[in-house]
């Protein structure tokens, strides 16, 4: 991956606006910062992650940069546990670290904020060479 990565998706004009950017602005942004995040209102462990998210993209564009919010799936032990469904819990910190790497490099982003809820989700959370910072939200 080459040090202006994010120029590529700067550059992209017509999806940019399709997507409610503004181009000229995203242009001139210092940094594509992906914000990678586990949301589901399921349960209280990722239930603020979305919130956080959106707080952070709007902190992001006051000092120049761009953020853009990578998903990722979020499951709970608690409700899983006992359950036929409990082989999902296992696979969904995999799955999850899979889903902020592809984000990340798929958007060509300069750094990764990652906001985690739950255990899976921060274990997940470690999985750039690139500068990256975790939020933990849990109760």
């Amino acid at each position: 991956m080459t040090q202006d990565s994010s120029t590529y998706w700067k550059n992209s004009r017509v999806e940019l606006r399709a997507a409610g950017f503004d181009p000229d602005r995203t242009a001139n942004s210092s940094a594509v910062v992906t914000i990678a995040s586990a949301y589901t209102n399921a349960h209280r462990c990722n239930n603020r992650v979305r919130q956080i998210g959106d707080l952070l993209v709007e902190l992001l564009a006051e000092r120049g940069g761009q953020g853009l919010i990578v998903g990722a799936p979020a499951v709970s032990d608690a409700l899983t546990q006992g359950t036929p469904t409990a082989g999902y819990s296992l696979v969904s910190r995999d799955v999850a670290a899979d889903c902020f790497e592809i984000g990340h490099y798929a958007h060509h982003g300069d750094a990764m904020i990652v906001i985690s809820g739950c255990d899976k989700t921060c274990a997940a959370a470690p999985v750039l060479s690139q500068p990256e910072i975790t939020i933990i939200a849990s109760p």
